[in-house]
């Protein structure tokens, strides 16, 4: 059992390495994922200083860190975002990144099907899952490199948008591995059905909350900010507990 003494020093510590690990991001424009996972990897599986195995503090707060993660990182993504752009590069972004995604998620359900053994159905569960790019990596490494503005949204939209065939098509796959038969129709429906409830909540909830910093304005105007943080939360969750998408509600939300 850690003493609250040694937690609290163990917080600050990851607060003051995330500060100098970003700031070393700035100066060298080097992405800080690395570093990170580096210290992760050196602290845990190899000298053992912290349990990360099953079972363990961290693999039970990972889910909840993640979350947060996701959510912060993409409405900042959705706040930074150039709209006037995204309007342009929309049609063929999202061309380009359907066929993209589809490519490699059958060349890595091939490779899977005669490499591993796997069954059809399992192999494109696998090439769905690791068809495109992360949506909190894509953000962070846009911002270490100097590029075009049209560029640097399509990779930002492509990251988000992605997130849609990573997690629904894999759930409804595993949906017709479990029930044993396939229901095109419905696969089609499912992925449409929740990518538009995704973005209506999103949409809605932005709405809502402008009308509440407007209507409080005087009572909000010092906590603003922290109560934005805490709408982000509520509607990422909200999504993720109805089933849609929390990435794509909180970019738009942004």
């Amino acid at each position: 059992m850690i003493s609250v003494n040694i937690a609290f020093m163990f917080l600050a510590g990851i607060v003051f390495l995330g500060f100098i690990v970003t700031a070393l991001f700035n100066k060298f424009k080097t992405t800080s994922v690395l570093p990170l996972m580096i210290i992760g990897l050196i602290v845990g599986p190899l000298l053992k200083l912290v349990n990360s195995g099953p079972g363990s503090a961290i693999s039970q707060l990972s889910p909840y860190v993640t979350a947060l993660t996701v959510s912060f990182v993409l409405f900042d993504v959705g706040i930074n975002i150039d709209y006037d752009t995204l309007k342009r590069v929309l049609p063929r972004a999202t061309g380009f990144m359907t066929l993209v995604v589809l490519v490699s998620a059958f060349a890595a359900a091939v490779v899977a099907y005669y490499a591993f053994g796997w069954g059809l159905l399992g192999s494109l569960v696998f090439g769905f899952a690791i068809a495109g790019p992360s949506s909190i990596i894509v953000p962070t490494l846009v911002k270490s490199v100097k590029l075009p503005r049209d560029l640097k949204t399509s990779l930002l939209y492509e990251g988000i948008a992605t997130d849609s065939f990573q997690l629904i098509i894999p759930i409804i796959l595993l949906g017709i591995m479990a029930s044993g038969s396939i229901n095109a129709a419905g696969a089609a429906s499912t992925l449409v059905t929740t990518v538009l409830s995704s973005i209506a909540l999103g949409f809605i909830s932005a709405l809502f909350w402008i009308y509440i910093l407007g209507r409080f304005r005087e009572q909000s105007r010092e906590y603003s900010w922290m109560l934005t943080i805490a709408m982000v939360i509520a509607t990422y969750g909200i999504a993720q507990e109805f089933g849609m998408n929390g990435a794509v509600t909180i970019f738009v939300f942004g």
